[in-house]
């Protein structure tokens, strides 16, 4: 039996949920980010 040569359906969805795992960990940093330079509000923003 030969494959089929279109691409898969999920291949895109599991591209999309993998995006979407990383936007919701930049969100997350972003908002650790910015508590931080709120706390300390010293000069202190090596991480970026």
């Amino acid at each position: 039996m030969k494959f089929q040569q279109k691409p898969h359906k999920k291949t895109k969805d599991k591209k999309s949920f993998i995006e979407n795992l990383r936007e919701e960990e930049q969100k997350k940093m972003d908002r650790l980010i910015k508590t931080n330079e709120k706390e300390n509000e010293d000069g202190n923003s090596e991480e970026k």
